[in-house]
């Protein structure tokens, strides 16, 4: 079948039609080089074939070819074509347009020495572990492709990407950080009420929680869950009565939700409708149900130093322009996991265990604020050296 030119975009690219007039993008090195409309292209010269339904899409792919080397156009191809095996969900036909887009970008980045820190790098790897998959597969075929190195910051920068075009499709990557951010927020609400760290990646609890059918469908109500909240988006009411039967029945459970639920109305503006607080309080008691009641956080069994007696502290400002990060606090843990003394940071009228990263995380500390480390142990003195010695170096 003979190919004939419609239009011509560049050098390197091309639009052709078929008999039922649909309109196909074609690319190849110097596929159109001294060609004009009505010619035949050279079928061998055609290396990659894109066709768009959508005709927004479709003009926004013709404006990236103008401007994209061929090269971070077949990269984009080759990364999205792993992704489909990896994610479970369709992927939106939009990520040809913001993964090109982007990766060109990232290699003008690279190119002229700026390598951005991505602060949300432990939250993707986090909440979106296969999407991040996809991203680290993206660096290692631009490694392969273009001899450039990129970080797991830039391959968390591409798994955002794959979450816009599978969980939040028409959503901009501004507000799924929000959803992110959210979906964090609500997890350490859960994790704080019941005494438990589902974030530490060396904890046994959460290699096994990761595997476990009730963890995974909570953690994927919260995030679509979350996103209702961002968007604004009100679902109807169809509660008939249950929650009452649940709320006695889970208490606790139904007391965390409860703290969820203020927690939204004060920062977020949002009222959850009883339905949703029926459904989060039976996620939640699903993936709490083996813990012993006894590991509830209450005002009476709450992990308390000895009032100060023979207790280490110290003061220190926070230098690293990041603030208290994921990537050091991950080494921060693993530092205080050495120690039988307990260690405590406090900052912003918070206090976080050191030894859960989740908590250390969740103070929020920002570059230039004051943090105080307080050991109190057996082994304080030897933890006191080597805390101070972590931080003065790390942070």
């Amino acid at each position: 079948m003979k190919i004939k030119i419609f239009k011509i975009l560049n050098n390197n690219a091309a639009i052709v039609k078929e008999e039922c007039k649909r309109e196909i993008i074609v690319i190849g090195k110097g596929i159109s080089f001294g060609k004009k409309t009505g010619d035949i292209l050279a079928k061998e010269k055609v290396e990659k074939t894109f066709i768009l339904l959508e005709e927004e899409n479709i003009i926004k792919f013709k404006e990236i070819l103008k401007k994209t080397p061929i090269e971070h156009i077949i990269i984009s191809e080759k990364i999205i074509k792993k992704a489909k095996n990896i994610l479970d969900n369709d992927i939106y036909e939009n990520i040809f347009i913001s993964l090109t887009d982007h990766i060109s970008f990232a290699v003008q980045r690279y190119n002229s020495g700026i390598f951005l820190k991505n602060t949300f790098l432990f939250d993707i790897k986090f909440f979106y572990p296969k999407e991040f998959e996809v991203g680290k597969i993206g660096i290692e075929i631009i490694k392969q492709s273009l001899g450039i190195i990129f970080t797991e910051d830039e391959a968390a920068f591409l798994a955002l990407h794959f979450v816009n075009a599978t969980l939040y499709k028409d959503i901009n990557i501004e507000k799924i950080m929000n959803i992110t951010k959210l979906i964090k927020d609500i997890l350490y609400i859960v994790c704080d009420f019941f005494n438990v760290d589902f974030f530490s990646m060396e904890n046994d609890m959460i290699n096994k929680s990761a595997e476990k059918y009730y963890y995974i469908r909570f953690i994927n109500h919260i995030r679509f869950f979350s996103s209702r909240v961002i968007e604004k988006v009100i679902i109807e009411n169809d509660y008939n009565g249950e929650l009452d039967f649940i709320k006695d029945k889970y208490h606790n459970s139904f007391a965390c939700t409860l703290k969820i639920s203020n927690f939204l109305i004060q920062n977020h503006n949002y009222v959850m409708s009883l339905e949703e607080m029926l459904y989060m309080t039976i996620h939640i008691q699903k993936i709490v149900k083996d813990r012993k009641q006894d590991k509830i956080k209450t005002d009476t069994n709450k992990t308390k130093l000895n009032g100060g007696k023979n207790m280490k502290e110290f003061t220190y400002t926070i230098k690293d322009p990041l603030g208290i990060h994921a990537r050091p606090a991950g080494l921060l843990v693993k530092e205080a996991k050495l120690f039988d003394s307990d260690i405590k940071i406090e900052a912003n009228g918070k206090s976080a265990d050191a030894k859960k990263i989740f908590s250390i995380m969740g103070l929020g500390v920002e570059t230039g604020q004051k943090i105080t480390v307080k050991i109190d142990g057996t082994d304080e003195d030897v933890a006191f050296d080597s805390i101070k010695a972590f931080f003065e170096d790390n942070f």
